[in-house]
């Protein structure tokens, strides 16, 4: 892209994948856009996209309204489930803001608890899923909610049933 704001390079991150920096082109992939405001004289929010040898993006920087960039580092599993994601705001004349979202999953990669962290404060749960004998989704604790375990497997039930019913009427 012409004109690329030079904040948007490539920059590493310790902890979170890294770009695939080989002979491959970025063919087929989006690297970069370009977005304007309608109505004001804010200018554009420009973005660019960085990805790893799998293809999965790893790193997307952006310039803001604010004068200051977003920039979203990724860490994947090595089966593509997403482990840990990190969002950094700045804006001109003031203090960065940094959220980092973690994921983890049970040995048959289900989500298993999803949490977030805000700058430096206390790390919080946003989620813990429990999964019954049969791999289906049994309970789920939400931050500030009580649990409602029990409550999914009919839903499950119910999703299913209808997923069947319209595959079988495609055949």
């Amino acid at each position: 892209m012409s004109g690329m704001p030079s904040g948007l390079a490539y920059e590493a991150d310790s902890g979170y994948d890294a770009r695939f920096d080989g002979t491959a082109s970025g063919k087929g992939y989006l690297t970069g856009t370009r977005s304007f405001c309608l109505g004001g004289s804010a200018g554009a929010v420009v973005s660019a996209f960085y990805y790893d040898a799998d293809g999965r993006m790893v790193q997307q920087r952006s310039t803001n309204l604010m004068g200051g960039f977003d920039t979203d580092f990724l860490s994947y599993s090595f089966s593509g489930k997403p482990l840990k994601h990190k969002h950094v705001h700045t804006a001109t004349g003031k203090p960065a803001h940094t959220e980092v979202y973690t994921y983890t999953y049970d040995s048959a990669e289900r989500l298993k608890e999803a949490c977030h962290k805000l700058n430096n404060q206390a790390e919080v749960l946003l989620a813990n899923n429990t999964y019954d004998e049969l791999g289906r989704l049994s309970g789920k604790q939400l931050h500030g909610g009580g649990s409602n375990a029990g409550q999914f497997t009919e839903k499950v039930s119910v999703i299913l049933r209808a997923v069947f019913r319209s595959l079988i009427a495609r055949q």
